[in-house]
């Protein structure tokens, strides 16, 4: 998730106040969806966060028997978190996504801030240990996969980047002279600069892109690299 400002640490919501002069007024005309488009655009969220707030807050809705979120409020806010905790059991993680769509639907949307919560019930799951792959796992999974493919994986798994920052990586961004990736708008907006040389990969983009293009002759769109690397892929 994506999220500008800092994350909720506690049970309670508190009302997200943008800095200031960055305040803006949806149009009122609109249907609910697009103003909270509007608003998230405004506010440069993520496609994939703007998808994942209307979800929750769509579930909100119906739970409610499709009343207008403007007819509800902390109460009903409540007892749809005390309901994803207590009946379907989700992941704290999940409930923190419901509750920071909610939070940001009336404190930025409908300028209705919620205010103070009470206690909302935890999810109580027992902690599960993540399943890591070991470097020998890791190195059989990529001797099995095409050339081409095995090349983003390589850079996905040996820089920590994640799935869209390397989709979205371009051909500039790979600067071979300095042996580092430039990750423009990263999670939290921060560039971070892997270094290809670590992980052996100095040579792969640039033998995968055929050299690059030429100098005195610039793309008049930006050229993905996620595209250079998968072209012919499935030949």
């Amino acid at each position: 998730m994506l999220l500008p400002w800092k994350k909720q640490k506690t049970d309670t919501a508190r009302p997200r106040v943008p800095p200031s002069g960055s305040l803006f007024l949806p149009n009122p005309k609109l249907r609910l969806r697009e103003q909270l488009r509007e608003v998230m655009r405004f506010h440069h969220y993520a496609i994939r966060t703007e998808a994942t707030y209307w979800f929750w807050i769509r579930r909100f809705i119906f739970f409610h028997n499709k009343r207008h979120p403007k007819e509800m409020g902390p109460a009903e806010v409540h007892s749809f978190l005390t309901h994803l905790a207590a009946r379907e059991n989700v992941a704290a993680s999940t409930q923190n996504q419901a509750l920071n769509a909610l939070v940001f639907l009336y404190g930025h949307v409908l300028l209705k801030p919620l205010g103070l919560l009470d206690e909302i019930p935890r999810p109580q799951r027992p902690v599960k240990l993540p399943v890591v792959l070991t470097a020998e796992e890791v190195k059989r999974v990529l001797a099995v996969v095409t050339e081409k493919l095995a090349l983003p994986l390589r850079l996905l798994y040996g820089t920590g980047m994640r799935v869209m920052e390397g989709v979205r990586l371009r051909v500039k961004d790979v600067d071979f002279g300095a042996g580092q990736i430039v990750v423009r708008d990263g999670k939290g907006f921060r560039r971070q600069h892997p270094f290809l040389e670590t992980f052996g990969l100095q040579r792969g983009p640039e033998r995968a892109l055929g050299g690059g293009r030429p100098r005195g002759n610039p793309a008049p769109h930006p050229v993905f690299l996620a595209l250079s690397l998968f072209a012919g892929a499935h030949d």
